[in-house]
């Protein structure tokens, strides 16, 4: 499950990129996504 959620989150960085400094994943369940977003989009991953 972890990995199809990094997976969406590359995915998403592909398809809706954003001018943003930071990716933070809430609630828990989305941190997956958001390090994939971070990956794919070269924004950084942080928590808050």
């Amino acid at each position: 499950m972890h990995a199809a959620r990094v997976e969406i989150g590359r995915r998403l960085a592909r398809e809706c990129g954003i001018d943003a400094d930071l990716v933070i994943g809430v609630p828990e369940s989305g941190t997956p996504a958001a390090v994939g977003y971070a990956q794919e989009s070269g924004i950084p991953y942080g928590q808050g």
